[in-house]
């Protein structure tokens, strides 16, 4: 059964349960261009970007994910500068199924508490729920599924292939096809799908040493740079897949 996702969907629709719109469509409306920046800077919000999450994040099958790019992420207004830059994925692995259950819904929640504060969302769940980046190669290349202005401004998917017997692969609907690992200290233990990479004490793990299954919270964010600062990174609001993702590692 497909494992669904909370925090998707039209941000629209989200803005109507009490989740913050875009700013940037704001600036459209001239009686509210002169408005925004004082609410900017004493509404509370993170910053004058504010992005849409993935309009899909789920678990079509075992062993695959799935993330639906979300168009109204590229602004015309931006044109080939956009801020919008891609899509992240946090995660955080469990040997017990009921502990990775309770997380998942946990940071449902707490997605709901922090609707209005992307970026204190973000900071708890990596500072406080020890979440870590779903990364590249390099470690630096950010973010993780990358959209440049062209492909923004269309539908596009990406997919990762949670494999048991070997790295698990990013690819998209075009040629993209990339290995991605865990971003923990010990570069030996990088990969996903070894059971012996996991051991107890691992920042991105709770839980005994070799696993027999791993089960994951995973929750996607859509990532881009305020160009106005010196380059503040900026988070969406996120998607949470709402239960633990059942994996078989490899030995």
């Amino acid at each position: 059964m497909p494992v669904q996702g909370r925090g998707g969907g039209s941000f629209r629709e989200a803005g109507l349960k009490g989740r913050p719109l875009h700013i940037l469509a704001l600036l459209k409306l001239a009686a509210l261009a002169l408005l925004v920046p004082v609410c900017v800077s004493s509404c509370g919000i993170d910053t004058v970007i504010l992005l849409y999450p993935p309009q899909d994040f789920s678990v079509p099958s075992k062993g695959f994910l799935d993330l639906s790019h979300q168009v109204e992420n590229y602004d015309p207004l931006e044109g080939t500068s956009q801020s919008f830059k891609g899509y992240e994925i946090y995660y955080r692995a469990f040997d017990d199924a009921d502990e990775a259950s309770d997380e998942a819904a946990l940071m449902v929640s707490k997605a709901d508490e922090y609707s209005e504060r992307p970026l204190a969302f973000w900071s708890y769940a990596t500072d406080d729920r020890s979440f870590a980046r779903m990364r590249l190669n390099n470690s630096g290349d950010i973010p993780l599924m990358k959209l440049d202005s062209t492909a923004a401004a269309s539908e596009k998917s990406f997919y990762i292939s949670m494999k048991s017997d070997s790295n698990w692969k990013l690819s998209d609907d075009g040629s993209l096809d990339l290995e991605v690992f865990r971003s923990i200290a010990e570069p030996s233990r990088l990969s996903f799908y070894k059971r012996t990479n996991f051991l107890t004490g691992d920042a991105d793990y709770a839980g005994e040493n070799n696993p027999s299954n791993l089960y994951f919270v995973f929750i996607a964010f859509a990532y881009g740079v305020d160009a106005s600062t010196t380059g503040q990174a900026v988070y969406s609001i996120p998607f949470v897949i709402a239960e633990g993702v059942d994996f078989s590692p490899g030995l």
